[in-house]
C-alpha cells in the first residue's frame, strides 16, 4: 500500500518542522501569504540606502548599503520620502515605539498606545497556525548605560501598553517550535525543564524519526523528496549549531570573530549577550524565522536585530565603537564606520531573502508569498524619524507591485503599514495609529 505523506508525518516528531509536506498539494496561488518584520536601530545613511533612478529603471550605487540586494531587484520596493510622525518622551523611545504602530507613547517613556501592524493583521485574520505570531530577537536585552528603558527593547505590541517582547534565546525558540503540532496554539514556549525532558526523550530530533523519514522518502515524488532532504539538512544544521560551541576555524559567518571556546554560544545568559556572538545569533534567528514560516507554524513573524540605542560593537567589520555612540558622529571616519556597519546589515538582509527564496512553493518561492520589510527606527543617527527609511521584499502572493524605486512623498508611513496588511490579505485594515497620519493604502504598490 502506498503511504500518504501526511499519514507518515502525522506520527513523526519532526512533523511541525517539515514544511508543506504535511499538507495536501496545492495550486501555486493557494500558498498562504506571510509577513516578516526586520528591525535595525540608530538610523542609517539615506544617500547610501536608496538606489539610483526611479520606477523600474533603478540601479544600486556601487558599495552602497543596499547594493547586496541587487540579485533580488525585481522582488523589491523602495518607498522613498514617506512622511512619519512620532510622539513621546525620548527620541529613541518614540522612534522605535511608533515604527510599526504609528502611535505615540502612553506617557513619558512608556510603551506605545496601540498595536503594531503585525498584531493588527493577527486580529483581522485570526490565523489558525500553532502560533499566531512569533517575535525573534538578537541581543535586544543587552546592557547600555543611559539606554535601558523597556520600550527601547521591544517593537511589537498587541495593544496599548502591551509589549510582545522578542525571544533572544535561539535554544528556547527552537524548543518552542519543535513542540508537537498538537500544542496549544499561541501557547508560551516550554520551560528549561520541559526542554531538557524533550531533548532526553528525543535524543536528536532527526534520529528519533529516522525510520519514518526513510519510509517517507520511498513513497513521495522526486520534488518532494528533494524538498524533504533540503529541510532535513537545514534542521540538522540548526540543531547542531544550537548545541555546540563555535568552531574558531569556521567561515560560516563572513568576518565573524569567534567567541572564547570556553563558552558555548547558547549555553547561558553571558554567552547570549557576548558581543562577539551577535553575528552568529542573528544568523540562526533568521533561519529559525524562515523555518517557522515555511513550516506554517506561523504566518506573521518579526526579527529584531538588536534594539533602539543599540550598543553592539561591529568589530567584524572593523568598527570598535558601539553603534549608538558612533551613530551621532559626523566626521568622515565615523561616517565611514556607519556605512560599513549598515552595509553589513544590508548583506544580512540579502542572506535572509536568499533563505526565503530557496524554499520552493509551487511555481514560486516562500519569498514570493511573503512580504518582508526592513525598517530602521530613524533616517539618521541624529534621531530624525522623518522620512521613514524602509525597503520591502517579496510579493504577498502577487499582490505587491515589486521591482520599483518610487517617490512617495505624498504619502504617510501609516499608509505603507496599511498596504502591507492589504498585501497579506487583511483587506479590512484601513487605519493604524493615533498620530493623525493618513488612512488607506498606497495604490501604486498594489498589483
Amino acid at each position: 500500500m502506498k503511504l500518504r505523506r501526511r499519514d507518515v508525518l502525522a506520527g513523526a516528531a519532526l512533523a511541525p518542522f517539515v514544511p508543506l509536506l504535511a499538507r495536501p498539494a496545492r495550486a501555486a496561488d493557494a500558498f498562504p501569504r506571510r509577513l516578516l518584520l526586520i528591525f535595525t536601530g540608530n538610523g542609517t545613511l539615506e544617500n547610501e540606502f536608496w538606489p539610483m533612478g526611479d520606477g523600474a529603471s533603478f540601479t544600486f550605487k556601487p558599495g552602497s548599503i543596499t547594493e547586496p540586494l541587487a540579485p533580488f531587484a525585481k522582488k523589491l520596493i523602495f518607498p522613498r520620502g514617506l512622511h512619519r510622525k512620532t510622539s513621546g518622551s525620548g527620541a529613541h523611545e518614540q522612534n522605535i515605539g511608533g515604527l510599526w504602530t504609528g502611535c505615540g507613547l502612553v506617557s513619558g517613556f512608556g510603551y506605545p498606545s496601540g498595536p503594531s501592524i503585525d498584531q493588527v493583521i493577527v486580529q483581522a485574520l485570526n490565523p489558525t497556525t500553532s502560533f499566531k505570531s512569533l517575535q525573534f530577537g538578537v541581543q535586544c536585552d543587552s546592557f547600555n548605560p543611559g539606554g535601558n528603558k523597556a520600550v527601547l527593547k521591544c517593537m511589537t505590541y498587541s495593544g496599548s501598553n502591551a509589549a510582545l517582547k522578542p525571544e533572544d534565546n535561539p535554544m528556547a525558540m527552537f524548543g518552542k517550535l519543535m513542540l508537537p503540532a498538537t500544542a496549544t496554539p499561541g501557547a508560551a514556549g516550554p520551560s528549561p525543564a520541559d526542554l531538557a525532558r524533550l531533548k532526553a526523550r528525543r535524543q536528536s530530533v532527526l534520529d528519533a524519526v529516522n525510520g519514518d523519514l526513510k519510509s517517507l522518502s520511498t513513497v513521495v515524488d522526486r520534488d518532494d523528496r528533494q524538498k524533504l532532504e533540503h529541510h532535513l539538512e537545514s534542521i540538522s544544521s540548526i540543531e547542531k549549531r544550537l548545541q555546540m560551541p563555535v568552531d574558531p576555524n569556521s567561515a560560516s559567518v563572513a568576518g565573524c570573530v569567534a567567541p572564547d571556546m570556553s563558552k558555548a554560544m547558547f549555553s547561558d545568559a553571558t554567552a547570549l549577550a557576548d558581543n562577539a556572538n551577535f553575528p552568529a545569533i542573528l544568523d540562526i534567528q533568521n533561519r529559525l524565522a524562515v523555518a517557522a514560516l515555511a513550516c506554517d507554524r506561523t504566518r506573521i513573524a518579526s526579527v529584531q536585530w538588536s534594539r533602539s540605542f543599540s550598543p553592539i560593537r561591529h568589530t567584524w567589520v572593523g568598527v570598535n565603537t558601539d553603534h549608538h555612540t558612533i551613530s551621532h558622529k559626523t566626521d568622515a571616519a565615523s561616517i565611514d564606520s556607519i556605512h560599513k556597519l549598515n552595509r553589513w546589515y544590508g548583506e544580512r538582509f540579502a542572506e535572509l531573502l536568499g533563505h526565503l527564496d530557496a524554499v520552493k512553493e509551487g511555481d514560486g518561492t516562500l519569498l514570493d508569498h511573503t512580504i518582508v520589510i526592513w525598517g530602521n527606527e530613524a533616517a539618521t543617527g541624529l534621531h530624525n524619524a522623518n522620512p521613514a527609511v524602509t525597503v520591502l521584499a517579496g510579493g504577498g502572493g502577487g499582490l505587491l507591485k515589486t521591482g520599483q524605486n518610487v517617490d512617495l512623498t505624498a504619502y504617510d508611513h501609516s499608509q505603507l503599514l496599511i498596504t502591507m496588511a492589504q498585501g497579506v490579505g487583511a483587506t479590512s485594515v484601513n487605519h493604524i495609529g493615533n498620530l493623525g497620519m493618513k488612512d488607506g493604502d498606497i495604490p501604486s504598490l498594489l498589483g
